[in-house]
């Protein structure tokens, strides 16, 4: 009478692997230093065969050699030059801040923070003033900020500056360049 839970080999699965046993820690040293030896002798034979064929240097990659070229930067050798600097002249003529950088007018900037400004909120944005030349701080209580910026138009402010705050803390900032922009958030 054969036992049913036995098993023969030719059904049993897979061979569990033998574990195997700890190795002395100078003999896995030696082995590191045979392999290293090896590998340096393997890289000194293939750089004499380089050498003696003839072969160039390998170049390394590095970030310039693998930059994809930048279909926005003008070269002067490119084709139809003289109509992308014609495009880019036009382009710089109808630049929003171009009135700015030919000093027609200078910036007046509106600093203003949410409803009910927490003191260190306040304190950045007084420190903002200081540090931005010709800039005007308001509490802007309970107008919301269309309300703000249509105000700040009327006024005749350049740029609005809104301060964010978070758990008491100033956590970004949204630049408006009025009256028509653009706008940037800065965190």
């Amino acid at each position: 009478m054969e036992p049913e839970n036995e098993v023969d080999e030719s059904q049993a699965g897979p061979e569990l692997p033998k574990l195997a046993r700890k190795k002395p820690k100078g003999l896995l040293r030696q082995e590191k230093l045979k392999d290293l030896k090896n590998k340096k002798k393997i890289q000194k034979r293939d750089r004499k065969l380089r050498k003696a064929s003839g072969d160039p240097k390998q170049v390394p990659r590095t970030i310039e050699n693998t930059r994809e070229p930048d279909s926005t930067v003008l070269h002067s050798d490119d084709e139809d030059y003289d109509q992308k600097a014609q495009d880019l002249a036009a382009e710089f003529e109808h630049d929003e801040f171009a009135d700015y950088y030919s000093h027609l007018y200078k910036p007046k900037v509106l600093i203003t923070y949410k409803a009910k400004p927490l003191r260190k909120v306040r304190e950045f944005g007084k420190i903002l003033t200081e540090i931005v030349p010709n800039s005007v701080r308001i509490f802007r209580r309970d107008a919301s900020a269309k309300e703000t910026i249509q105000a700040a138009i009327n006024k005749g402010y350049t740029d609005l500056i809104i301060i964010n705050e978070d758990r008491n803390e100033p956590n970004g900032l949204i630049l408006v360049h009025l009256p028509d922009g653009p706008t940037a958030y800065f965190r």
